[in-house]
């Protein structure tokens, strides 16, 4: 099935409410359900250039090393992998169909999660499941649908793996608490507003981001709130699964009105606040400000990018910007040593000094099937670094190499299926889920 990003146009003038309908947890689904427009974000014209004084500068890349597990969307509580031992040509060993896919209806925006030999996996109709990694035999499966309300409109937020538990979040309000092995309801929150975000679990609390740009923190044992924060409301976002990154002592929090926090876990008490707005000259769609990509914490720095065409990096004790980018994208930025990389609005990929904020080079890919009338815009997923190079996926079913160093493509093949999200890697081995609900592994 062919699938666009989509901007969804939230009205949140019911939140004063006692009952909220549709997905916000009432009983008339029909009167109040969040009405969605399809906006091609490809609009956004940008022209980057590179450096020439960062060509200078030797490329050195971490060591590549064995990634155990995918307990997080980002595959770790800061987001930030470096370079991940794997193959670099994909050869398909297996593919399974975990659950359902996208329809007209409703759409697959949950990362798998992979973690004690086991793979979870948030389907599309709202099914929650666990299968054995090495079998694929299904474990156990709980339907996380709620009477009276269409399981299609319960997509949303994600899942979170911690000590043996499955966190979820669901697009009909709830965070979950799952044992790992059996399935069996630790604990359930109702919080009555869809999830925007996965629910980040650490060794504290529970993290989660709803559509009216609250964050909630939740013990991880009993599942009591322990405290809330909010953001500015924002009446438009895009449709994604995006999540906090979370440090030893503060949680940085990325609304959709383009705003990003550092609060400390403790109290929700606010460090310091920036906002990834574009200020000037703008269009319609650069007026959409949402923070899509999850932020990446490394070496002190805070590393965001929003849709409204802004990326910066911030010195996580001060708040203080170290360097800003005007660009735009909605796709997590990969980062490898002192590099940054990442897919923009546009399908291109850049590299970026870390230090700096200089552009390294900038590789355009294909926006369109058809290019001359621009017509079925391809959407690129990633990048992530595996063994020294990048690896995208497209909606055109296409996997692409690209060389680090100069944004060269390496090669490229075909994949099974359109991929919306990007791969992931455990124990060496590449898993690509396609938009129809099919994992593939690639050795």
């Amino acid at each position: 099935m062919k699938r666009n990003l989509f901007i969804i146009l939230l009205t949140f003038s019911l939140l004063g409410c006692e009952s909220i309908g549709g997905w916000f947890g009432g009983d008339d689904i029909d009167k109040d359900r969040i009405k969605g427009d399809r906006i091609s974000i490809l609009n956004l014209k940008r022209t980057l250039s590179s450096d020439p004084q960062t060509q200078e500068n030797r490329m050195i890349l971490p060591e590549p090393y064995s990634n155990l597990s995918w307990p997080y969307p980002g595959g770790s509580l800061n987001n930030a992998l470096q370079n991940l031992k794997g193959p670099n040509s994909l050869k398909q060993t297996w593919s399974s169909n975990l659950g359902s896919g996208s329809n007209k209806k409703s759409f697959l925006i949950s990362t798998p999660i992979i973690a004690e030999n086991k793979i979870f996996f948030l389907s599309a109709d709202s099914k929650l499941s666990a299968f054995n990694l090495k079998n694929r035999r299904k474990i156990w499966q709980q339907d996380l649908s709620v009477k009276k309300e269409n399981k299609n409109e319960g997509f949303g937020g994600g899942m979170s793996f911690n000590n043996g538990v499955l966190y979820v979040s669901t697009g009909f309000g709830f965070i979950i608490a799952f044992e790992s092995d059996s399935g069996e309801e630790i604990w359930r929150v109702n919080l009555r507003i869809p999830s925007r975000s996965a629910p980040i679990a650490d060794d504290r609390m529970v993290y989660a981001i709803t559509h009216d740009n609250q964050l909630f923190a939740l013990d991880k044992i009993s599942g009591n709130i322990m405290w809330t924060h909010r953001g500015i409301l924002e009446s438009a976002t895009i449709l994604s699964s995006t999540s906090v990154a979370v440090s030893d002592d503060l949680v940085f929090v990325p609304y959709s009105s383009g705003e990003i926090y550092a609060i400390r876990p403790i109290n929700g008490s606010v460090i310091w606040t920036d906002s990834l707005t574009l200020t000037g000259l703008s269009t319609s769609l650069s007026e959409i400000n949402s923070i899509t990509a999850r932020p990446i914490i490394d070496n002190g720095r805070l590393i965001s990018v929003s849709h409204a065409g802004r990326m910066v990096s911030i010195d996580i004790s001060t708040g203080e910007r170290v360097w800003t980018l005007d660009l735009s994208s909605t796709e997590t930025p990969w980062v490898s040593g002192d590099w940054l990389f990442l897919v923009t609005t546009n399908s291109e990929i850049v590299c970026v000094s870390r230090r700096a904020g200089k552009i390294r080079w900038v590789t355009q890919m294909q926006r369109f099937q058809n290019e001359e009338k621009k017509k079925n815009p391809i959407h690129w997923s990633g990048p992530i670094m595996i063994s020294g190079k990048l690896l995208i996926v497209s909606s055109k079913g296409e996997a692409i190499w690209i060389s680090p160093d100069d944004g060269e493509v390496v090669n490229s093949s075909k994949i099974s299926g359109s991929a919306f999200l990007s791969p992931i890697v455990v124990n060496n081995i590449i898993y690509i889920l396609n938009d129809k609900g099919e994992l593939s592994a690639y050795n």
